[in-house]
């Protein structure tokens, strides 16, 4: 735990070195070895996170709190390495091997599928599957971090109803004098919002609302490396602005508003 709190703090060398200790006491330690994940996603080493991941599975993969999270780990170094493919097969044998209902298993779901997007992948049917799976978490009104990944499926999935009602029941959540209603008010609506109007083509809005969170936006809950799909959103919108690509916008960018 230590070590985790390191690397939230940008302590990166002394975070593995501390991490390092922990497994060489005790080598099956799960959440050490989920610390050294982090660690190699913060300093960009896709490769030796891939390398380390695999060479430890036997400690980490097998019926631990960190089993699932541990391969959205590795996905995201695939995705690093620009291996949309493996990304998505890790997705289907690993990440979504089962179709839970826990809220952390779709986080990760939904946050890899955003990933593979935002590289140009196309998930398919995937993104219906995680959005009917999100349906009955939309009125839980308890955190932002769940409800903008909520969003994430619903716009990944072109799914104009369920997002226009997780957006109202935000908006009418956010006047509420609890720590949900803050957050929502603060970060969590006008993130959603930012979504949906990324995934309806309205980059200069998208853009607009996501450039207000980032001094904010740790009050989320979550990593670092899970907090980052708005900065990557973030600049995909922005090179999207610079780079348009050729042709109508409704052609370069599926609407949010063609599935109802």
């Amino acid at each position: 735990m230590h070590a985790f709190s390191l690397e939230e703090n940008g302590e990166f060398e002394l975070a593995e070195a501390r991490a390092r200790a922990a497994l060489a006491v005790s080598p099956m330690d799960a959440r050490a070895h989920h610390v050294m994940a982090h660690v190699f996603e913060a300093t960009d080493r896709g490769a030796a996170g891939v390398a380390w991941m695999n060479e430890h599975a036997s400690a980490w993969q097998p019926d631990t709190v960190v089993a699932t999270h541990g391969w959205w780990h590795v996905a995201l170094f695939h995705l690093s390495l620009h291996d949309t493919d493996r990304a998505l097969a890790l997705y289907d044998t690993q990440v979504r091997r089962a179709p839970s209902v826990d809220i952390s298993d779709l986080i990760d779901a939904t946050s890899l599928l955003w990933r593979v997007r935002l590289q140009g992948g196309d998930a398919g049917a995937r993104w219906s599957e995680l959005a009917r799976a999100w349906d009955a978490h939309v009125d839980h009104a308890f955190c932002s971090f769940t409800d903008i990944h909520a969003m994430l499926a619903f716009v990944g999935a072109r799914d104009g109803v369920r997002a226009r009602r997780l957006e109202l029941a935000l908006a009418h959540g956010q006047s509420k004098p609890t720590r949900h209603g803050e957050t929502t008010r603060r970060l969590g609506l006008p993130a959603c919002r930012a979504l949906m109007a990324y995934g309806r083509g309205d980059t200069a809005l998208a853009i607009t609302l996501l450039a207000s969170l980032p001094t904010l936006a740790h009050r989320l809950g979550g990593s670092h490396a899970q907090r980052d799909v708005l900065h990557l959103t973030l600049l995909h919108a922005i090179e999207r602005m610079r780079r348009p690509r050729r042709g109508s916008r409704a052609a370069s960018t599926p609407s949010l508003e063609m599935k109802s």
